[in-house]
């Protein structure tokens, strides 16, 4: 991944558990990723993807935030400018979050 901010292993667990307790009081939602944010830790572990990517949406203001990481690479955390240029059908393998749900309407 081509992102400049990338942030610790020991960053990237913190800040995936305060995102999952931010989606579970319903300040945040899964938008788009690879899984839900519960398996992150399964997926990494399993090596199947070189790749777990996630799009996170503040559900008060609507800011939409990147959050991924690399079997062999640095965690990366971004605030996203423009969603139509992430590609979120070719960067993710998986199809969970909102960006899908609403895909099937």
């Amino acid at each position: 991944m081509k992102e400049n901010s990338s942030i610790s292993y020991r960053q990237y667990n913190q800040l995936l558990q305060k995102l999952m307790e931010l989606e579970r009081q319903g300040d945040m939602e899964l938008y788009a990723g690879d899984c839900p944010l519960e398996s992150t830790g399964a997926v990494l572990d399993a090596e199947q993807h070189y790749t777990i990517c996630h799009y996170m949406q503040c559900r008060s203001c609507g800011a939409l935030y990147f959050v991924g990481a690399c079997v062999r690479g640095a965690p990366v955390f971004r605030q996203v400018a423009d969603i139509k240029k992430e590609n979120l059908d070719t960067r993710l393998w998986g199809r969970c979050g909102t960006y899908y749900l609403q895909k099937k309407d």
